[in-house]
């Protein structure tokens, strides 16, 4: 005597077009979370899957394995199609050549930057800043200038000093 299975029917059986536009993601290139985001299924109900895939989990069914089998095949596929093209793009680029090797052999490949250099990269990264000193004359707007310097950048610098010049004529006019 057969018992009948209770509980919520699987995705993989309900809508197996659901599996076919997530392989079709997936062969394309698309990371886990894009293809189950474009396919309408969770990552939870992905991972799922996947774990009841192994023979070694209680509940595990042939529908699992296949669907497994079938996700692994598609990832394959897209990642052998993006390191084609890849590798055609290393014949006439060598950034595109460095970077497949650097994904392929991380380990050989991978850039190195010691603490050093990463602090000079860090310091060079980041804007030159100029202090002025208080201005000398008393403002009469609603801005009130405070003891602390200002930091400004060369561009500001420039604008402030054509400001002044402008000021300049007009009070010799």
């Amino acid at each position: 005597m057969r018992t009948k299975k209770t509980g919520r029917k699987l995705l993989l059986e309900v809508q197996p077009k659901v599996v076919d536009r997530l392989c079709s993601q997936l062969r394309a290139g698309c990371s886990v979370r894009t293809a189950c985001q474009a396919s309408g299924i969770s990552q939870t109900c992905f991972h799922d899957y996947i774990r009841r895939a192994n023979p070694q989990q209680s509940d595990h069914t042939p529908e699992f394995a296949q669907f497994a089998e079938r996700v692994a095949r598609a990832r394959g596929m897209g990642k052998a199609r993006l390191v084609a093209i890849v590798s055609k793009a290393a014949g006439r680029d060598w950034r595109a050549a460095l970077e497949l090797l650097r994904s392929i052999a991380p380990a050989e490949y991978a850039s190195r930057v010691s603490r050093d250099q990463f602090e000079a990269l860090k310091k060079a990264e980041q804007p030159e800043v100029v202090y002025l000193p208080q201005p000398q004359t008393e403002i009469t707007t609603s801005i009130h200038w405070r003891s602390l310097p200002l930091p400004l950048n060369e561009a500001q610098l420039r604008y402030i000093a054509g400001v002044q010049e402008q000021t300049r004529e007009q009070g010799e006019q």
